[in-house]
């Protein structure tokens, strides 16, 4: 932040909680604000891996798995979130898996008219809006999301979660990354639930998904444009999906 100032961070787990749609987990204390570097960009990959760390949040094993929010607000209330997912290993009927890569896929992050860049869209050094052939080809998970810092599109799967637990489903909850990293076996549940807009595959996933339907797990696509785009996730820093 520039200036900066003091904010507090309120983490929040999503779900129904009596029509409240999340309730808060835990709160930092109050901690300092800092000038971050500037994003680093490459062949319009934008990375801020190199960023100082304000805090760390260790995640106590007895927290309920599910889709997370960090909210950090600044003291003259300026607001951002940091969405996040929690994975246990207990037995359940149902896994949601949250389409990180997708997001990720779309973000068009710092979105300043200069160097932000998605799949989807760049700038050119007018600070005009580009088109799909000039955009990235290659994006980051080492960055915020644009604009108050939650993916495009992440209505979809927070509102199937508030739905799904309100009527009591016994879900279990992973990310695109854990499915094509092998961290989480969709074989291992009656059902995979894809909550909405998951567009953007590697061939692990796929595989994976293909053989726990082949066991006899159910597969649930609760939108269209999914498994349109197959991209590659390549380490180190965590995995970044290119087309």
């Amino acid at each position: 932040m520039d200036p900066p100032q003091p904010f507090d961070v309120d983490v929040y787990r999503i779900g129904h909680y009596n029509g409240e749609g999340a309730t808060k987990i835990t709160s930092s204390p109050r901690l300092s604000g800092l000038v971050q570097p500037a994003p680093l960009t490459a062949d319009r990959t934008v990375s801020c891996h190199h960023w100082w760390l304000s805090w760390r949040l260790p995640v106590p094993s007895y927290w309920n798995a599910g889709a997370y929010v960090a909210v950090l607000t600044t003291a003259d209330g300026y607001r951002s979130h940091i969405p996040f997912t929690v994975r246990d290993t207990r037995p359940a009927d149902l896994l949601l898996v949250l389409p990180d890569v997708t997001w990720q896929a779309y973000n068009l992050y710092p979105e300043d008219g200069r160097t932000g860049a998605s799949l989807y869209h760049a700038w050119d050094e007018q600070g005009r809006l580009l088109g799909e052939s000039d955009a990235a080809t290659t994006v980051s998970f080492d960055r915020p999301f644009a604009g108050a810092g939650l993916p495009l599109h992440v209505g979809h799967a927070y509102d199937v979660i508030r739905w799904a637990e309100r009527y009591g489903y016994d879900l279990a909850y992973a990310n695109a990354r854990d499915l094509h990293a092998g961290r989480t076996d969709p074989a291992g549940y009656r059902g995979v639930i894809f909550p909405g807009h998951d567009e953007y595959w590697s061939a692990p996933m796929r595989t994976a998904v293909e053989r726990a339907r082949e066991h006899g797990t159910s597969l649930v696509f609760l939108s269209a444009n999914t498994l349109y785009w197959q991209v590659e996730l390549a380490p180190p820093r965590p995995a970044a999906p290119a087309c």
